[in-house]
């Protein structure tokens, strides 16, 4: 492993970096504490862009990323998951249900289904 790029958080403490699967440009995604998801080009540490719409009123702590790069969920302990598209880089829908703070999330590996757990004892599965 090289390390080739240092992305500073300008905005809070980071809580969360994914690689951008399929990404022709080694993007990489952070997530900072109250703040939204924002993207930026791994190798040149060049930021993107911020995702926009109606972002999590309560610490974000984790993204996943659809295999097709396509779609990108967050959870937060507002108990919620948003679901974001990154050809709009815009809210797609939000995924409210979980009683409690969501703990986990991840994609299916054909990108069809979310999986999230959280304080509640829950799984849920969400088909896209």
């Amino acid at each position: 492993m090289v390390m080739v790029c240092t992305l500073k958080a300008n905005s809070g403490l980071l809580n969360a970096a994914c690689g951008v699967p399929l990404s022709h440009t080694n993007s990489c995604s952070e997530v900072t504490l109250h703040q939204p998801v924002k993207l930026w080009v791994g190798i040149k540490g060049t930021f993107i862009t911020t995702f926009r719409g109606h972002w999590h009123v309560r610490p974000v702590y984790q993204v996943s990323w659809s295999s097709d790069s396509r779609l990108v969920v967050s959870r937060s302990s507002d108990s919620t998951l948003k679901n974001w598209n990154n050809h709009t880089k815009k809210n797609d829908r939000d995924l409210p249900g979980h009683a409690d703070e969501v703990f986990s999330v991840d994609w299916s590996p054909d990108g069809a289904s979310i999986a999230s757990g959280g304080k509640d004892q829950v799984l849920k599965l969400w088909w896209h």
